[in-house]
């Protein structure tokens, strides 16, 4: 799923008075549960993205799920529940979900290689509101007046680099 789609649906979604939330839950057995579950709460699905891994021995079920919900009618502690009881449902490694705008930003060390696209692709969605995460930049020394290290002085990214 595309950070910009994901910015975009939350957007929509509290435009039309809901919240908007991501769910991952990952290494479970492979049985349909999670739209069920956002259907009885009153949630609704926006994208899902779906990977099955069947060489690992027995078939493992990888999914994140975007969707929108009524936080009145499905309080955020019982949302953390609901995705917890499913988690141990089906014995799945992790369970985590994140509300944009209202969980905090997640913490992103960028590990940059000396091709700059990569790096300046996700600053950029990071300076869209794309990417809700507090960054810390690095790993080559750059001169000053390179636009990546003019960016990250700009708004404020601690840029780092690795010495030998």
């Amino acid at each position: 799923m595309s950070l910009n789609r994901l910015a975009r649906c939350c957007a929509d979604a509290v435009a039309f008075g809901c919240s908007a939330g991501l769910a991952l839950l990952r290494s479970a057995r492979d049985h349909p549960t999670i739209s069920q579950k956002l259907a009885r709460r009153g949630g609704n699905v926006l994208s899902v993205d779906i990977y099955v891994d069947v060489d690992s021995g027995s078939p493992v079920f990888c999914s994140s799920s975007e969707f929108s919900f009524d936080p009145l009618q499905w309080p955020r502690i019982v949302m953390e529940g609901d995705f917890k009881e499913v988690a141990q449902r089906f014995k799945a490694d992790m369970s985590v979900v994140r509300v944009p705008g209202v969980d905090p930003d997640l913490k992103m060390a960028v590990l940059a290689s000396w091709q700059d696209h990569c790096l300046v692709d996700l600053l950029h969605r990071w300076q869209e509101g794309a990417l809700p995460a507090q960054i810390t930049a690095g790993n080559h020394s750059r001169g000053r007046n390179t636009h990546v290290v003019r960016f990250s002085d700009r708004h404020g990214i601690p840029y780092h680099t690795c010495r030998q």
